[in-house]
């Protein structure tokens, strides 16, 4: 028995030995014997490492493009978080390519060196596995992430900077290539800290931690003005592990995480919304205090209730005084349990309700406001910033603006996700009805060696109509492809976000006119207009001069581009251009004729400081017969 302890404790100083001599510290680069193959690994170890103590180990990923070794440096160095974790073990493994994540592509272990990394880090050091920390940046992030939802018991915590989450599609799990297991969510913290300029992934990480709160997760989500795509400094995220030791606040605390209402258009009020609080703090909430704003009106109510630590609620919040249009309101958390809350910085929701009990008699849209959307209209975005309908500045049919919408293979997977733009609720002529619209489209090709095969990427447009104040929609027009196009080539092989769009020229729109003969009638009927872009990962397109009209009245609104008026908008006169010899009428959006006159030169001046403000349509004739119209914005 005695020289079996001999022998053990030999054993045991040869391994301490070895081990001493592997102890490097400070910052170094090895590699890991991994698949048959080196994989290079970055270290950090605090320069006052002993051994006797238990350190804490943080592995951390590097975004796409990037190496271990610079991955590391940044983080040790030029952002400070050695020094400020001065009894931290840092490993930063290198993935398989510089164009590779930690999940893709299939069969590269990506995942896996996570695991070989621990195992190094505690094979070497004295590693204090109860607190082990999976960081991320960028795809680092997104993989870290994933990988943490998956395996919740091997760490204290995830700290997320910037996951690139692709899309709002994959993070609300409607992208089976790439799921994450939310339901774990509850058994490890998560600490997610990102940019608001870095835009593309603004609205993916909200739709995440939502997700997140709906499965009662231990979250903490940082968003700082100000930051691009960046890793943060230290400073920035400086609470992250006393948020680990104790995820929930001290004391009462209800976050307002989202309001929303479950359909975009309302007809009648009162409308009621839906506020998503979670519990951050330690006590259970029976009761929340809220008062509503809308506009300068407010209004304050309960909600009563059990919600224990990290769980959520749908609180109803009753909202009226509505105005049409588009009506931003707020709720605000005002008490808890009947006393303060002991955080308040998240305590306001915001959203905007969409509400017209009256409808509009008539429908002449071409984009030229300030504002966008116009009055009464309303978006429906299916959540991510880039594809979403937008005021466009630098493409019209006539005036100065249009309305546009693209997507693309260049930035997210965002395949079948539908962009809506919502007309005002408007009353259809009960005789000979048409929806007019002026559109440009055009989709994208791509031909080998980009594929090894031509590719069509072609989005859809599809125009719906409601008669149930947007309860369901039918269809009256569907377009994509080369259908839709109005160029005689797709936009072939476009390798950046510049080379996605179009530029129409004059041959480059088509009025569309589409008949509402089953809305017609003796009576009128009052109806929503909904333009839907599905998305099939390739297409630009803008649409302009909007109208439901009366096929008795003006029967097109599209221009003719050898006629020009300018300025356009005008208050006092305008120039008409080309009409030399032609008579000129001004026709409102009745179809009635309030203006006409003779065009004695080709640089007609037009005075129509008399005109109400509004849109009218420009007619160009000869002979009788109508040769030309262009669309007049008076201000």
């Amino acid at each position: 028995m005695k020289h079996f302890s001999a022998l053990t404790a030999l054993a045991a100083a040869l391994l301490l030995a070895g081990n001493a001599r592997a102890q490097h510290t400070g910052s170094y680069d090895t590699t890991i014997n991994f698949m048959g193959s080196p994989r290079a690994v970055s270290v950090y170890v605090p320069p006052t490492y002993n051994p006797a103590n238990g350190y804490k180990l943080m592995i951390g990923l590097h975004g796409l493009g990037d190496t271990c070794t610079a991955y590391r440096d940044a983080v040790i160095n030029a952002r400070g978080w050695g020094a400020a974790l001065p009894n931290t073990i840092f490993v930063f493994p290198e993935s398989s390519s510089r164009n590779a994540d930690y999940h893709e592509p299939a069969g590269s272990g990506n995942e896996a060196i996570i695991d070989e990394s621990i195992a190094f880090a505690r094979a070497l050091y004295n590693i204090d596995t109860t607190d082990m920390v999976l960081q991320g940046f960028s795809l680092g992030g997104r993989a870290a992430l994933r990988y943490g939802l998956n395996y919740p018991q091997k760490f204290k915590g995830l700290l997320l900077n910037t996951p690139a989450v692709q899309g709002v599609k994959e993070a609300t799990n409607n992208s089976a290539y790439y799921p994450y297991n939310y339901a774990n969510a509850p058994q490890v913290p998560i600490y997610i800290i990102n940019g608001e300029t870095d835009y593309l992934y603004v609205p993916p990480l909200d739709s995440v931690y939502e997700q997140l709160a709906r499965n009662n997760g231990k979250i903490r989500h940082l968003l700082v003005p100000g930051m691009g795509h960046t890793l943060p400094a230290f400073s920035l995220m400086s609470d992250f592990q006393s948020f680990f030791n104790n995820p929930a606040h001290a004391g009462k605390d209800a976050e307002a995480v989202r309001l929303y209402t479950d359909k975009t258009n309302h007809c009648t009020a009162p409308v009621t919304a839906k506020l998503l609080v979670r519990n951050a703090g330690q006590d259970a909430i029976t009761s929340v205090r809220y008062t509503l704003q809308n506009g300068t009106a407010t209004q304050s109510a309960t909600w009563t209730g059990n919600l224990p630590a990290f769980g959520h609620a749908e609180i109803p919040v009753t909202v009226t005084g509505l105005a049409a249009g588009g009506n931003a309101i707020s709720v605000r958390i005002d008490s808890l349990n009947g006393a303060a809350d002991t955080v308040t910085a998240n305590n306001t929701a915001e959203a905007t309700v969409y509400y017209q009990s009256t409808p509009d008699t008539s429908l002449n849209e071409g984009f030229e406001g300030a504002n966008f959307p116009p009055d009464r209209w309303a978006l429906e975005p299916s959540g991510d910033a880039y594809s979403v309908w937008a005021d466009d500045n630098t493409v019209a049919r006539t005036g100065q603006q249009s309305v546009g919408a693209f997507n693309t293979i260049l930035i997210f997977d965002n395949l079948g996700r539908k962009e809506k733009l919502i007309t005002p609720l408007v009353k259809v002529p009960t005789a000979q009805p048409v929806l007019q619209f002026d559109v440009a489209y055009n989709y994208h090709e791509y031909t080998p060696p980009y594929f090894t095969a031509v590719v069509d990427f072609a989005d859809t447009l599809e125009v719906e109509y409601s008669v149930d104040c947007s309860a369901t929609y039918q269809s009256l027009y569907k377009k994509g492809g080369s259908q839709l196009a109005t160029f005689s080539s797709p936009i072939m092989n476009p390798l950046d976000i510049n080379s996605c769009f179009i530029n129409p020229g004059p041959t480059n729109w088509r009025t569309e006119s589409i008949s509402l003969a089953a809305l017609s009638g003796t009576t009128p009927v009052n109806a929503l207009f909904r333009f839907v872009y599905t998305s099939a990962l390739g297409g630009s397109i803008n649409i302009d001069n909007v109208a439901v009209r009366s096929t008795t009245a003006v029967a097109d609104i599209s221009g003719n581009n050898s006629f020009a008026l300018y300025p356009n908008p005008a208050t006092e006169s305008v120039v008409l251009s080309g009409a030399a010899g032609k008579t000129v009428a001004i026709v409102n959006n009745l179809g009635q004729t309030v203006w006409t006159q003779q065009a004695t030169s080709d640089l007609q001046t037009l005075n129509i400081a008399a005109l109400p403000t509004g849109i009218y349509q420009v007619l160009i004739s000869d002979t009788g017969a109508v040769v030309g119209r262009q669309r007049l914005v008076k201000n």
